[in-house]
């Protein structure tokens, strides 16, 4: 047993993204197999028969979420002061702990 106050804070947050699903939903409707989302039927071709392959679904999946993460909508007018205080305060609050 962890003594009261000397474990280590820390979280996890698990979640859906709908835009990274659409992607993977693609691969079912269309049966494009890419590892390792390749446990569906065969699909329409409809897409494959007009250019998705593996590397341009790759390409497509990676460009989605890249631009999922929810700061890249933030705006900081002084980014190296906010991010200052930001690592003071997590320096403060990990000695208090």
């Amino acid at each position: 047993m962890i003594p009261l106050g000397t474990e280590s804070p820390w979280g996890f947050n698990y979640s859906f993204n709908p835009l990274i699903d659409f992607c993977v939903s693609v691969l079912e409707f269309d049966g494009l197999y890419v590892g390792p989302f390749s446990q569906h039927q065969e699909g329409s071709g409809t897409l494959r028969s007009r250019g998705l392959d593996v590397e341009s679904w790759r390409s497509w999946l990676a460009n989605v979420v890249a631009t999922q993460d929810a700061r890249l909508n933030w705006h900081i007018e002084d980014l190296r002061s906010s991010l200052s205080k930001d690592v003071a305060s997590f320096r403060h609050v990990r000695n208090i702990n």
